[in-house]
């Protein structure tokens, strides 16, 4: 039996948490407000430039792609604590859950699209290789 392909995939975890975490502490600093998402520029150019970061990521790492988003999430709560709002860390957990549904169905529409795309230049080879030689063989076996 074969055993699958071990991906280090530990690299998303960390851009996605330092991209939700820069992104927050970057709308925070120039809109001037307590709490990223409490200021308009959150929703106009925070969510399109979390849901591009998820994108790259997933397309990078199709696997569980679930996981992005919710790195990324930890990556905004983690720069709201670091903010100085620690004490509102139940509260903040809860809104950016909510807050990041379009990061959870970016994520869930990249992999699903990469499971059901064509396989690559040389898997792709292979499995007509592979086609090829199944075909050949029935054929011998027909009388």
């Amino acid at each position: 039996m074969d055993k699958p392909d071990i991906v280090n995939d530990g690299i998303g975890h960390w851009v996605a948490g330092a991209v939700g975490a820069l992104v927050y502490i970057l709308i925070a600093s120039v809109g001037q407000s307590p709490v990223a998402w409490s200021s308009v520029s959150y929703f106009v150019f925070g969510w399109p430039i979390l849901c591009v970061g998820i994108w790259l990521i997933t397309r990078q790492f199709p696997q569980r792609s679930w996981r992005w988003p919710l790195s990324m999430m930890l990556g905004q709560v983690f720069a709201s604590i670091l903010y100085g709002n620690g004490a509102t860390i139940p509260i903040a957990m809860i809104y950016v859950t909510v807050l990041s549904l379009p990061q959870f169905a970016v994520a869930a529409l990249v992999s699903s699209h990469q499971a059901g795309s064509p396989r690559s230049g040389v898997e792709s080879d292979v499995q007509t290789g592979q086609d090829a030689t199944d075909e050949q063989q029935k054929q011998d076996k027909q009388p």
